[in-house]
């Protein structure tokens, strides 16, 4: 019974880091967006040169996806989970070094290729700890909705002080989130229409 409650307890605490690596990715990706506006100015961009900002990561979470996938069967999904998270963890203390538009970009295809390759070892992981078609879409909806609520708590705390209230929402969401698995992002989206309180 012991081995049994251990192996429940596991795949739990998997399930939540699970959530929380897609919460924390869904913020990272939303904030490039939000500090676009500050690239141009210090750096004296145009709009396509500081769009790089955003496309270059997006294109290596693409390209690390397709070129490094065989990762999380070759290594193992823990390992594959561990080396993403510290090539990301790299590229993002490293932006406190640097200074120039060309070092920032390649920080970005660098945490890019990070956040592929735990992608690629989570996805799996996923595939692994879930014993049905039923199961395994119920838990890909959940870490999808969680992917949604990171960025919709960016985009809400970027735009706009921080209220108590924000924080009410979020609970409401994951509290009536089983009601919502179907088709996470469209409770989302209802709640965006929620005005700040000023």
């Amino acid at each position: 019974m012991n081995a049994e409650n251990h192996a429940r307890q596991s795949t739990a605490l998997i399930r939540v880091l699970t959530c929380m690596m897609f919460f924390m990715f869904a913020m990272t990706t939303d904030a490039v967006g939000s500090i676009i506006p500050s690239l141009i100015d210090e750096f004296d961009l145009s709009l396509s040169a500081a769009s790089a900002f955003h496309y270059v990561p997006m294109i290596s979470i693409a390209l690390g996806g397709l070129l490094l996938g065989f990762l999380a069967d070759r290594i193992g999904r823990k390992r594959t989970i561990v080396l993403g998270l510290v090539l990301y963890g790299i590229g993002s203390l490293l932006f406190i070094v640097g200074n120039t538009f060309g070092f920032f970009i390649v920080l970005l295809g660098m945490s890019g290729i990070g956040v592929s390759v735990f992608k690629v070892g989570a996805l799996g992981l996923i595939g692994d700890i879930t014993r049905s078609p039923r199961e395994h879409t119920s838990l890909m909806n959940t870490v999808e909705g969680f992917f949604c609520r990171g960025r919709y708590c960016w985009a809400r705390s970027s735009s706009k002080p921080y209220h108590g209230r924000h924080f009410v929402e979020i609970s409401i969401s994951f509290s009536r989130y089983h009601l919502w698995r179907a088709n996470p992002c469209r409770f989302v989206g209802g709640v965006s229409l929620y005005p700040a309180k000023q």
